[in-house]
């Protein structure tokens, strides 16, 4: 028996069937090529979902990586995709016993296109779901099957899924020299996840009224870039970026309605992203907000 969870949350904007025709990417300088106004969504973005182990071994966690190869001057989403677009998305369809953890999603860009401000992926990302087997596997194989959905955007939209399954051998003991993994640039690639803020040493978190505070250390880098996070009831407002002796501050305006939540816990989420490229470190957070804030400043750290 498969057991279904949603390895992200699935964010629905207002106005998705426009999407489907209107500009949300970045603004190109010609037209889109007569050969790529024909393609699917599907031959736009091939997608491919490969395991980064030869085989599987009982309560050792393993990961699904989803491989998008994104056409030229065309992009995918975050799971935050701005002010427009759709979050891309991944579902896993494991054995029972088996547990899917959320989603991992590298460094986004930002695509601009007037006040539009948008955040995904161009030419090639991977994203990666953790999977953790039970410690008693009584079967020889596993399959876990994966449905993806994207939206690809340039100067129109189109709207992509996919089905794909992976089979993975169960070994209690490995060989003791594994064969090369299918796909060794999926390192690469594992390294632009973010790690917990917490990780950056020196960084703090802190509310102050209704704004979020985050200072921590440059590490030699030039510049800071923030990527709000999507939670139901919290509204992010725009960053204000303070640079000092190697160090940033981030102000961010928020507010609440606890209405909008959805049942689910209010929290700020966000992406910390150092320097300007792909392999740059960043780091992200989750401060729960149980209630509004009513002490005029408080550590959340």
């Amino acid at each position: 028996m498969l057991k279904v969870r949603p390895a992200i949350l699935r964010l629905m904007l207002p106005g998705l069937c426009a999407l489907a025709v209107a500009a949300v990417g970045p603004p190109a300088a010609d037209p889109i090529d007569p050969d790529d106004a024909y393609k699917s969504a599907e031959e736009l973005v091939p997608v491919r979902v490969l395991a980064d182990v030869p085989h599987l071994k009982p309560g050792r966690t393993f990961h699904l990586a989803v491989v998008f190869q994104i056409a030229k001057d065309w992009h995918i989403y975050w799971k935050n995709p701005g002010t427009g677009g759709l979050a891309t998305e991944v579902l896993v369809a494991a054995p029972e016993g088996y547990e899917v953890g959320s989603v991992g999603f590298p460094r986004p860009k930002r695509f601009r296109q007037g006040r539009e401000i948008t955040f995904g992926y161009e030419n090639e990302t991977v994203l990666f779901v953790p999977i953790t087997p039970p410690k008693t596997i009584d079967s020889h194989e596993a399959t876990f099957d994966c449905r993806i959905s994207w939206l690809v955007c340039k100067k129109a939209c189109k709207l992509g899924s996919a089905e794909r399954s992976v089979t993975l051998a169960v070994t209690e003991t490995p060989p003791r020299e594994d064969p090369a993994l299918p796909d060794p640039p999926l390192a690469k690639h594992f390294k632009r996840l973010p790690r917990p803020l917490k990780d950056l040493k020196g960084s703090k978190l802190a509310i102050n009224e209704d704004r979020l505070l985050i200072t921590g250390p440059m590490l030699g880098h030039q510049q800071v870039v923030f990527f709000p996070g999507h939670r139901p009831g919290v509204t992010l407002g725009e960053a204000q970026i303070e640079y000092r002796n190697d160090r940033f501050t981030i102000a961010v305006p928020f507010s609440v309605r606890p209405v909008d939540s959805l049942g689910r816990p209010m929290a700020i989420e966000g992406l910390i992203a150092l320097g300007d490229r792909d392999d740059d470190p960043c780091y992200e957070f989750t401060v729960p907000l149980q209630d509004p804030p009513e002490v005029p400043s408080r550590l959340v750290r």
